[in-house]
């Protein structure tokens, strides 16, 4: 479903003019801004996406994982996800491929988890209980 809301708007081409293009105007550089780089808008998405994700991911892979394979586990699949996010833009005709992007995606999972990580000792010390 996250995959899905990032190919909006879906306008994939198969021209391998198109796809040359795409890795041509790849940016590698992180934090180096240009003319493709990703709006305030884009960005805030991003961050929301990427938190409940990372949030959610740990919340369940702790169930049935210890903590540190949990935390593991969460932060390799958003590097996944944001990367393959990032290669299907390369087909895209109106998106435009930038390492930024996986790296925020990846430290914003990484609050998510933090997050759900705090609730969790939260939770099991009774903080939270009614």
């Amino acid at each position: 479903l996250i995959l899905l809301v990032f190919m909006f708007p879906f306008d994939i081409s198969i021209d391998v003019d198109d796809i040359k293009r795409g890795i041509k105007e790849i940016n590698i550089t992180p934090f180096y801004y240009t003319q493709n780089s990703p709006s305030i808008i884009d960005m805030g998405i991003n961050i929301f996406i990427f938190i409940i994700f990372g949030f959610l991911g740990y919340a369940s892979f702790r169930i049935y994982h210890s903590r540190l394979l949990a935390i593991f586990i969460t932060i390799f699949l958003g590097f996944c996800l944001a990367t393959l996010i990032e290669f299907f833009q390369i087909f895209m005709v109106s998106r435009f491929s930038d390492i930024t992007e996986i790296i925020i995606r990846v430290i914003v999972t990484l609050l998510g988890v933090i997050m759900a990580f705090i609730n969790y000792k939260g939770v099991r010390k009774g903080i939270f209980s009614c």
